[in-house]
């Protein structure tokens, strides 16, 4: 896997609210959300899952 360089205030944020996680029920989930909230760091399904929505979204427009 490549490294992936961030700005150091939004790395900087990042580690801050990883830090300052509330306890909750779903741990993995509020840590995705920050990852990708502030890290702009999401999964490759993420990605596909947003090109099958630009695609439908382009399809609708040409009909």
């Amino acid at each position: 896997m490549p490294d992936h360089y961030i700005p150091n205030e939004a790395y900087d944020r990042l580690v801050d609210e990883l830090l300052h996680l509330k306890p909750t029920l779903d741990p993995r989930g509020q840590i995705v959300e920050v990852l990708g909230e502030f890290g702009e760091i999401w999964p490759e399904s993420c990605r596909e899952a947003i090109e099958a929505d630009e695609a439908a979204y382009r399809a609708r427009l040409v009909r």
